[in-house]
């Protein structure tokens, strides 16, 4: 994944264009995620690191990591896990202290 944004400047890709110009009144000059991901490189990338993510059952993932020594913050249970990953509901409920 880093190979991947390495060559992208900072604050140079952005989630989506429509929710850019709503929110700047202009449009952007960023790349948005639909485009950049769908190049050739950038699936193989994205392919890659969802897998090196795994799952809270899955050996030498990531997730089983954090599920393993309760860094996650709630109990273990099925698709718990997915919440880890997803940055509004991790921030809403951690960074925000």
């Amino acid at each position: 994944m880093a190979l991947a944004v390495a060559k992208l400047a900072r604050g140079s890709l952005i989630s989506s264009s429509e929710t850019w110009k709503y929110v700047r009144g202009t449009p952007s000059t960023g790349k948005d995620f639909a485009t950049w991901s769908a190049g050739t490189n950038e699936k193989k990338a994205l392919k890659d690191f969802g897998a090196l993510l795994g799952s809270a059952v899955s050996k030498d993932t990531y997730r089983y990591v954090v599920w393993q020594n309760y860094l996650h913050g709630w109990w273990r249970g099925t698709v718990e896990d997915v919440h880890d990953l997803v940055i509004p509901e991790i921030g809403w409920e951690y960074l925000t202290y």
